[in-house]
This record gives structure tokens, sequence and C-alpha cells, in this order.
């Protein structure tokens, strides 16, 4: 099975915790109308739900020192999963 992109050298948590930042940052501060907000967090929940993906969300909760909790956290989480999904 090939490695996750968070279990791939060259992964940097900190790096992915700046652009999950910044994409939430996008969410919060533009009205729905204006981004696909609601499509990726029906994205987002699958990827929460996904037992696979439990590593990645733990890196990201310590490097935040918080959880996801918000519609728009877990948009943004779906985003820079497949940003880094097709980086990587």
């Amino acid at each position: 099975m090939a490695k996750k992109f968070w279990e791939r050298k060259g992964f940097d948590i900190k790096t992915f915790t700046q652009t999950f930042g910044g994409i939430y940052d996008l969410y919060y501060n533009n009205p729905c109308e204006e981004t696909d907000e609601a499509g990726m967090m029906r994205v987002g929940d699958c990827l929460l739900k996904e037992p696979e993906n439990g590593p990645l969300l733990k890196m990201l909760a310590e490097c935040r020192m918080d959880i996801l909790t918000s519609d728009r956290e877990v948009a943004a989480f779906a985003v820079t999963y497949g940003v880094y999904q097709q980086r990587f």
C-alpha cells in the first residue's frame, strides 16, 4: 500500500497547518456564496470519518493545539488535504 502524503519524506505539519489556516481565513472572511464551503464540508466530513486519516488529524490537532470543531474548519481541512494529496 502506498504511503499517505503525511507519511512521506518532506511532509511538514507546520506548513500543512499554515496552509490550513490560510484556507480557513478565506472561508471565515468571505460569505458562503463566494466559496464552495458547503461542498467542502461534505468532503471534509468523509475525510474525518476515515480511520486512516487519524494520524494526520492528530498531528494537526497537536500543532494547532485545537481540534476541528467548526464547519469552516472541516471545509478548510478538506481543501488542504486535497492540495497536499495532489502535491505529494
